[in-house]
């Protein structure tokens, strides 16, 4: 376990979310300027968000905007 800052966290993750979503959905990621911390396990908290932006490009077959505020 380790302290995340989470906001920084899906900052990094943004490129990597907008290739999974595809091109014909957007990603819209809204941060707080302020840290906000938890403790727990990177690549965990990661997988949980990789799998949110997978089950919304498969909801979003027309094409759509993934939005992901923390």
């Amino acid at each position: 376990l380790q302290v995340l800052n989470v906001p920084q966290l899906v900052e990094e993750l943004g490129p990597m979310l907008r290739r999974i979503l595809g091109a014909h959905n957007t990603l819209d990621i809204q941060t707080t300027e302020e840290p906000a911390y938890v403790l727990g396990n990177r690549s965990q908290i990661e997988q949980a968000i990789l799998n949110l932006a997978v089950n919304a490009r498969d909801a979003m077959e027309q094409g759509g905007c993934f939005l992901l505020s923390v």
